[in-house]
């Protein structure tokens, strides 16, 4: 069996010259590409046999190299289907794009999820992306609130009691042991809120926050999505069109760790309202306190889940 993108030169696909089954046969193929298909009787079994096809049936897919897509903010390549996809094709393309050199660390001939491509481009930058489908991608996705600009109502700074600093930007310094701590003076005050700018906007899909878990506090808290224009805290807050989690009648304690799962929500400011927690106002020094945030997601617009 035969294929040709042009009609005129063929290579071979399937190789049946010692074929012994009668009847309907079955190839499954991989990485065969082409328009044409022909296939070369060579013999029969039977002394005075003739050549006879009753029924031929392709079955396949539109393989179209240029549909793949870049994030370049979490270093992935999307694919949207590599079974037929060979290391070579993938690079002679990616080479043809305008990248001056690569290469693809792949566990055999073929691109598979999780495979790595390391390029370099004119100006001598190394680059590693990773290779991966849509259903997976998040696998991979990269903390887009780690060291970015930390937004906060307030900030105790340093503590007297623990000798330890409690400033905001301990919330993604990528150091889950240090926090922050609302501003106190003589009593905690609520709301509080604290977040990030992410630089621009991007598709939210995963957010992690730990929160301070001393006397088995709970918190409850809201976090906002804000976009790329000038904004105002307080009119955001209060019309709570750029809300996407509400856990203000939260009452789970969960050792203070709290991970949402949302749908691509759009922001660039990142922002966790606190309300209040379960020890406030009996405890009026149970101020606001957050160890980690964590936000994932991407620019890539066609993305879903």
């Amino acid at each position: 069996m035969e294929a040709s993108s042009d009609g005129i030169n063929y290579q071979v696909i399937a190789d049946r010259s010692d074929n012994n089954v009668v009847g309907t046969t079955t190839d499954v193929l991989r990485a065969a590409r082409g328009r044409y298909i022909r296939v070369q009787v060579l013999s029969c079994s039977q002394k005075d046999g003739y050549a006879s096809l009753h029924d031929m049936q392709i079955n396949g897919w539109l393989f179209d190299i240029q549909g793949y897509k870049v994030d370049y903010d979490n270093k992935l390549i999307f694919i949207s289907d590599m079974n037929a996809l060979t290391v070579k094709d993938f690079a002679d393309h990616l080479s043809s794009e305008g990248n001056c050199a690569l290469s693809i660390q792949a566990a055999d001939d073929y691109i598979h999820s999780g495979d790595q491509v390391r390029i370099t481009d004119a100006y001598g930058r190394k680059t590693i992306y990773t290779v991966t489908d849509r259903e997976y991608a998040y696998r991979y996705f990269t903390d887009l609130a780690l060291y970015k600009t930390v937004l906060f109502s307030s900030e105790e700074g340093f503590s007297q009691k623990t000798g330890t600093n409690t400033h905001a930007y301990n919330i993604n310094d990528g150091h889950p042991e240090t926090a922050w701590t609302a501003e106190t003076k003589s009593n905690a005050n609520y709301p509080e809120w604290i977040g990030v700018d992410l630089g621009r906007e991007f598709g939210i899909f995963e957010i992690d926050m730990q929160f301070e878990t001393k006397d088995d506090r709970v918190y409850q808290y809201e976090v906002y999505a804000l976009p790329d224009q000038q904004i105002n805290w307080y009119e955001d807050f209060l019309s709570k069109e750029m809300l996407i989690i509400d856990q203000s009648e939260n009452k789970t304690f969960d050792d203070g760790h709290y991970h949402h799962e949302i749908m691509g929500n759009k922001g660039r400011y990142v922002i966790i309202r606190i309300l209040g927690n379960s020890l406030y106002p009996d405890n009026n020094h149970a101020a606001a306190s957050l160890y980690d945030l964590q936000v994932y997601g991407t620019s890539y617009d066609s993305y879903s889940r």
